[in-house]
């Protein structure tokens, strides 16, 4: 609760929604990620930018960025069960 009244995003494992609201199952579970404040920041057009298809804004907000960096996450990792 003190990450997300700093900014932070929290979010559970991989089958929980990404809609932001922290539920009891998130907190007294054994799987979530907090993704710290990100502020506002303007994104390169260029194409060999990683963030290129961002283009047709100017900004990318940053509860967005933190939303983008939890799901790159989750698409990287292998949810295991715990022993």
């Amino acid at each position: 609760m003190i990450g997300q009244e700093a900014g932070c995003y929290v979010t559970g494992g991989h089958d929980s929604p990404r809609d932001g609201d922290v539920t009891p199952e998130i907190l007294f579970g054994r799987k979530y990620l907090i993704v710290r404040a990100i502020a506002d920041s303007e994104v390169c057009s260029c194409p060999r930018c990683p963030l290129w298809y961002l283009n047709r804004r100017q900004t990318e907000k940053g509860i967005d960025a933190q939303r983008r960096i939890a799901e790159e996450f989750y698409a990287t990792v292998i949810d295991t069960a715990p022993n």
